[in-house]
């Protein structure tokens, strides 16, 4: 996916596993693109190997003060192993925390794996 933008939504991009059945989000790569104003996520992945992500935009996601697992990107990684997720050269900036705490920093990152 390059130069596109997913704007606008209440979770931009979500990749979800359940119980382990089904397949890998795999040999990704997003490049300049902008996921602005996605109101509780702009990305969400549960199943996600050999992704860059590139010269990623994203302003304005994981603001819903009434949803408690606000975030720019998600990384909730299930039921497998999984390798080589690459954020390079990309720009995360006002996201509020599950407490309704607005940021102005880079940061809105959130990674877990659960197996």
């Amino acid at each position: 996916m390059t130069n596109s933008e997913v704007k606008g939504n209440v979770q931009g991009c979500f990749v979800a596993k359940n119980d382990g059945a089904g397949g890998t989000f795999d040999n990704v790569t997003i490049t300049n693109s902008d996921f602005s104003d996605n109101t509780q996520k702009g990305m969400y992945f549960e199943a996600l190997s050999n992704a860059t992500f590139d010269g990623i935009l994203m302003n304005n996601s994981g603001t819903d003060v009434a949803y408690g697992f606000n975030n720019g990107i998600d990384i909730n990684l299930k039921y497998a192993a999984y390798t080589n997720i690459t954020i390079q050269n990309s720009e995360f900036t006002n996201w509020c925390d599950r407490h309704g705490f607005r940021s102005g920093k880079s940061g809105s990152f959130s990674y877990q794996s659960k197996r």
